[in-house]
């Protein structure tokens, strides 16, 4: 298979692209093992070439030379993509590594993994639900038209969701539900719900759908009747929650997991390499030897998101407005916390933000804000959605520098400081819509690929 343009732009991506890329997913390569960085690599290439579903990236020997791998590193990664979903090994004389397509179940079960193993309490929770309402009443703001039928046993969120007609938002609501806090299936509909829909008026949806309670915890399915897939997905997502029950990070050696679990060795080594691919365990070594919950970074279920708005063939232009609209989400619920905050907290807060504004670098200091934002925001499902969109724009093949990149918004950025300072969410946000307004600006003459949506 010939190398293609796309191809080989997974390796030449650099300057301000990659620096800003880095700085948003935190992506470090050179810090993972070979078959986890090979595995990322694979899905830069399919993202790049459109993520068609069928189509072969190449043989084995092929994608060797391509991404300089050793036989055993590759067949590792190519084993953690399998196990994740995203492609299969064809057989036979015109056979290779072959993409499949997107699956948002499976996306939304690492994404909840990743949150349950940061341990978030019920706040924290709360706010991720809290940045759900809140995004879905930015869109239905702006839609236009009746909205569709719902379902028989649909939760509101979730016809809400899918009334968003965009898959980013039915992968939150698919979360949120794994998670149990989408509120109950048949539930009625919030007091005053359609009305304020009907005005489009954000602050009325986003307080009618904050009325609704969580549903529960589910009842765990009999892991006899799911598919090995799907077993393999509730065991791994089981070793975190008996390692976080128990206050311990050793989940065992793989002949203990197999008799903690019942399961074949394959399983086990299925679940533990799902784990390892969103970075939450790692083997160690020596006589006690095994595998250990580490402490969970973002990185690993960024990458998961990444590829599954590749394999939704998402277009990172039309992706703009979506990113905005989680900066001003951002802002109000770090807004909403500092102004619950005791005195003391609140200005070492502020303080943190000064600092990030007396950088020079304009993309690091953008990039460093808003991350400062997240972290008072204390919405990780947000942040995690945030940042997987703007690595996927940022990952992308381009021809010319983006019209950002020689953007300063200083200014934009202080006021947003100075708001917050003075208990304005309002003045913030409008200082985020500002800085919008300047990058359309900036984009509007700038030729873009015909890509899908």
């Amino acid at each position: 298979m010939k190398k293609s343009r796309m191809i080989n732009q997974v390796s030449r991506m650099g300057g301000p692209a990659a620096r800003f890329y880095t700085a948003v997913s935190g992506e470090q390569l050179a810090k993972q093992s070979a078959p986890i960085r090979i595995a990322w690599q694979i899905e830069r290439m399919a993202s790049q070439r459109g993520w068609s579903a069928g189509e072969l990236l190449g043989s084995e020997n092929e994608l060797r030379e391509q991404l300089g791998a050793g036989r055993e590193a590759l067949r590792e990664a190519i084993s953690i993509l399998s196990n994740r979903g995203v492609v299969a090994v064809r057989r036979g004389r015109n056979g290779g590594v072959q993409v499949l397509s997107s699956d948002l179940p499976r996306t939304a079960n690492a994404v909840a993994a990743y949150l349950r193993a940061i341990d978030s309490d019920p706040a924290q929770l709360a706010r991720c639900v809290a940045g759900l309402d809140r995004l879905i009443a930015l869109r239905l703001a702006r839609r236009g038209g009746p909205l569709p039928a719902r379902k028989h046993g649909e939760a509101v969120r979730k016809w809400l969701a899918r009334a968003c007609d965009h898959p980013v938002y039915l992968l939150y609501s698919e979360v949120i539900e794994v998670l149990s806090l989408g509120g109950p299936a048949n539930g009625s509909l919030p007091d005053g719900l359609l009305d304020a829909i009907s005005r489009q008026d954000v602050e009325a949806i986003a307080n009618a759908l904050g009325t609704i309670c969580a549903a529960g915890p589910d009842a765990v399915d009999d892991p006899s009747a799911q598919s090995t897939l799907a077993r393999t997905f509730a065991i791994a997502q089981t070793m975190l929650e008996r390692a976080a029950t128990c206050d311990e990070s050793y989940l065992g050696n793989e002949t203990s997991l197999c008799e903690q679990f019942s399961a074949s060795r394959s399983v086990i080594r299925q679940a533990l390499r799902i784990l390892q691919d969103l970075d939450l365990v790692q083997a160690r070594l020596g006589r006690s030897g095994g595998y250990e919950v580490r402490r969970p970074r973002p990185i690993g279920v960024i990458r998961q998101v990444y590829a599954w708005l590749a394999a939704c063939r998402l277009c990172p232009f039309a992706l703009i407005e979506l990113v905005w609209d989680h900066n001003s989400t951002n802002v109000q619920l770090a807004a909403a916390r500092l102004a619950a905050m005791p005195e003391d907290e609140k200005q070492r807060h502020l303080a943190a933000l000064d600092s990030v504004l007396e950088q020079k670098d304009d993309t690091q200091r953008f990039v460093n804000l808003q991350k400062r934002l997240g972290e008072i925001a204390a919405s990780p499902l947000v942040d995690i959605c945030a940042r997987s969109i703007v690595s996927y724009q940022a990952c992308q093949p381009r021809d010319q520098p983006e019209p950002w990149e020689a953007i300063s918004f200083l200014a934009q950025e202080r006021r947003i400081v100075a708001a917050l300072r003075a208990g304005q969410p309002d003045s913030a946000e409008a200082a985020i819509r500002a800085m919008e307004g300047r990058l359309l600006d900036a984009l509007r003459d700038v030729p873009r690929p015909d890509r899908a949506r």
